[in-house]
């Protein structure tokens, strides 16, 4: 199966783009648990082309709910 291209945008508490980056994945569960495990701590979204994958917020407040 090829990879898809994927770009992640990286938030900071105040709303504001502080990363962004290409990556490739072989499906949008891929890329969700790869962004996951690089940024851990970090409000991102995951887009590929015009569609929004994933909004992934940071572990430490999933954890707390």
């Amino acid at each position: 199966m090829p990879s898809e291209n994927y770009r992640y945008y990286c938030l900071d508490a105040a709303g504001r783009l502080h990363s962004a980056e290409w990556f490739d994945a072989d499906s949008d569960e891929h890329a969700i648990a790869q962004i996951e495990a690089q940024r851990p701590g970090t409000l991102c979204e995951i887009w590929q082309g015009q569609r929004l994958v994933a909004t992934i917020a940071p572990k430490r407040l999933r954890a707390s709910r």
